[in-house]
């Protein structure tokens, strides 16, 4: 069979090849092979051809089960690589091969499919690997490792000869074929929503009149592809798998014809689920975290003169001062210092007021059994009226700078008013929600420990609600005063 070429070379119709395949399988019986051509614009196929138009193969086979596998390549720019390798889906969505089956080597493909360059069929292999549906052995070849989700082409090829003057009764026949084909390649999630889609077109309901009818099939199919398309954050999403697709626009105008803009979100089914990484937010949208910052250098600067104007605390008289070693225990500052020992310097430690927790740490520290050493001396008091007096001095000491050591007091305050923004960023996203109509429950977690690596993208409508929360509430950064004012006149 010859296609005269169209209009416009280098670009078949799929209601061109819908006239092939079905023309051709009508007259055709189990176990037979069909070569069909289509003149559009020359792709290197190796048949004879004129100045504008070389011959495209369209193979249709079917075997005695009446499978069908189909080569319906569209005259683009495409790599031939990746019309072989659409060539392949297409043989994997027919049934032709199971999950696990060794497909033809390349050589085999190659020979069976008239195709000169190993290398492009190769390169196809590999493709289809990368997509995850083939693996590879070593020596072996190729094996089927998942099949593709639909054979959507394959239903575009019955809706589209219904285009061409095709006779009606072959072009139900073709499209019941292709029905059956379709139905036997579905997932397991695919079969559920075809039976739970089956169930609703069965549904009836009473009339005023008490007349049993039936419910409109159409206005519950859009109400579950809006469905789903809300749960999914938009349209787009829906989408995502064949973008592009004349059957994508038939979804995305069906869409937006029952729920345009705002109104999507009512039909959503699914919580809404949203983290606020809050402070990951204030980083990338306010200046709070400068401010901080600035407040700790302050609070830094602040202790270090008050910590210089007090005079130290003499320990010599106090305590004996040992200094760690690399090898071994500590060793004496002084020749009037006694030799070491452990026992005690615990029986000290105890008298400095250390837990055992601190003194097993302090311990592993003289050691050398941790990565950084910390200590630099080491102290055993001299007696343990010593060891009292001693603490007191030091934490006379302490109390004097108790004004200036505000490094704690300033992380517990960034904790709280990371904490209420937080609350308010969700308390403005439930609003929201509510008022587009949204009747799930919107669960916000709130998240101050840090900035993930990885955030977990958010669908559309959540990123609409969190940044449109961001633009009207305000942050730590819009409070009064700085950190560090806010902070001294809390004490």
């Amino acid at each position: 069979m010859l296609l005269r070429p169209g209009p416009e070379p280098h670009q078949g119709t799929p209601t061109d090849y819908a006239l092939a395949i079905a023309s051709a399988y009508m007259g055709m019986s189990a176990r037979s092979r069909l070569v069909a051509f289509i003149c559009r614009g020359c792709v290197g196929c190796g048949e004879p051809c004129n100045e504008e138009a070389g011959l495209f193969r369209i193979g249709l086979y079917l075997d005695n089960q009446h499978n069908i596998s189909a080569t319906l390549p569209i005259m683009t720019a495409t790599p031939v690589y990746e019309e072989i390798r659409a060539q392949l889906r297409r043989l994997l969505a027919s049934g032709r091969y199971k999950v696990g089956d060794q497909l033809p080597t390349i050589r085999e493909f190659c020979e069976q499919y008239d195709i000169n360059s190993v290398q492009t069929v190769r390169d196809a292999y590999q493709a289809l690997k990368d997509e995850g549906l083939v693996t590879s052995r070593q020596g072996v070849g190729f094996f089927v490792a998942a099949l593709p989700l639909r054979r959507l082409g394959l239903v575009g090829l019955a809706e589209r000869a219904h285009q061409v003057r095709i006779d009606a009764e072959r072009a139900a026949g073709l499209a019941r074929t292709l029905e059956t084909e379709l139905t036997d390649a579905l997932s397991d999630h695919e079969r559920v929503a075809v039976d739970a889609l089956t169930a609703a077109a069965r549904a009836t309901y009473l009339s005023g009149s008490g007349e049993e009818r039936r419910r409109d099939f159409g206005e519950i199919a859009l109400q579950v592809l809006a469905g789903a398309a809300a749960n999914l954050g938009g349209v787009e999403n829906l989408l995502a798998g064949r973008p592009g697709s004349w059957e994508a626009d038939i979804i995305r105008n069906a869409v937006n014809a029952i729920a345009p803009g705002d109104v999507l979100p009512r039909y959503r089914t699914e919580p809404l689920r949203i983290t606020l990484y809050v402070d990951q937010i204030l980083a990338e949208h306010t200046l709070a975290h400068d401010q901080y910052d600035k407040a700790e250098v302050a609070i830094d600067d602040e202790y270090e003169t008050a910590n210089a104007a007090l005079p130290q605390v003499d320990e010599r008289p106090y305590v004996w001062v040992y200094e760690p070693s690399d090898g071994g225990d500590p060793v004496p500052t002084t020749p009037e210092t006694p030799a070491w020992s452990w026992d005690a310097w615990r029986a000290g430690a105890t008298a400095l007021g250390l837990d055992e927790q601190n003194i097993a740490t302090l311990e592993a520290d003289i050691r050398g059994e941790r990565s950084n050493r910390l200590a630099t001396s080491v102290y055993v008091p001299k007696s343990p009226d010593l060891a009292a007096e001693f603490v007191r001095l030091l934490d006379e000491r302490e109390a004097a700078l108790a004004p200036y050591a505000l490094q704690d007091a300033l992380t517990a305050l960034q904790e709280r008013e990371w904490t209420e923004y937080g609350e308010a960023l969700r308390n403005q996203i439930e609003d929201e929600a509510e008022r587009v109509g949204l009747d799930v429950p919107v669960e916000v977690t709130i998240d101050t420990t840090g900035r993930p690596d990885i955030r977990p993208a958010l669908d559309e409508l959540a990123q609409s609600l969190v940044e449109n929360a961001i633009a009207v509430v305000s942050s730590p950064a819009d409070l009064p005063g700085t950190p560090l004012t806010r902070l001294r006149a809390e004490r």
